[in-house]
């Protein structure tokens, strides 16, 4: 059984931050009008993905701009959420100027086996032939067995032994959560 591993809203922010932080540091100029945050997951990934948008925006110019990729929960089909993606990104990459965005930066909560992670680089990079100098991978808590390694991480984890649970989730069976018959302190 894993012990949980509860990230407190201060520790979600303090993550944010240091992800905010590092970005600015390692990869300054990188940011520009024609970058777009695509959040992963945005029933988990609304937080980081706002708060990193505003925060990476460039100065005296227009907030960066938000859109969303769908995945699957490990039983859903992933084709699905492939064929949306595909059907989806040529208007997602239009945005709402009219200039196509050129630059992507991919956020997720929780990069757990890093699968998703793997179709969407795959998709962005081979299919819609994004160069990969124009995408930064963002976790703001990732598996250290994750097939996926971001560049940017909030911190890691190991899911072996801890089951991450924010301050807001509720527990999803989906996920291998906790149930009442299982909790541990």
């Amino acid at each position: 059984m894993r012990n949980l591993l509860f990230i407190s809203r201060d520790r979600e922010l303090a993550n944010i931050q240091k992800l905010i932080y590092n970005f600015k540091r390692f990869d300054r100029d990188w940011v520009d009008e024609q970058t777009l945050m695509l959040m992963v997951s945005p029933d988990f990934s609304g937080i980081v993905s706002t708060i990193m948008s505003h925060g990476l925006s460039v100065e005296g110019k227009r907030m960066m701009y938000t859109d969303v990729i769908h995945v699957p929960d490990p039983t859903e089909d992933q084709q699905k959420f492939k064929d949306r993606l595909r059907r989806d990104f040529p208007t997602i990459r239009q945005s709402f100027e009219d200039t196509p965005m050129e630059k992507f930066i991919i956020a997720e909560a929780g990069v757990i086996s890093g699968r998703n992670y793997v179709w969407i680089y795959d998709m962005l990079t081979k299919e819609f032939n994004v160069p990969q100098e124009n995408i930064r991978t963002v976790a703001l808590f990732e598996n250290k067995h994750s097939q996926f390694k971001c560049d940017y991480v909030g911190e890691y984890y190991d899911n072996e032994t801890q089951d991450l649970c924010f301050w807001w989730e509720k527990p999803n069976e989906a996920f291998g959560d906790y149930t009442s018959n299982q909790s541990q302190q």
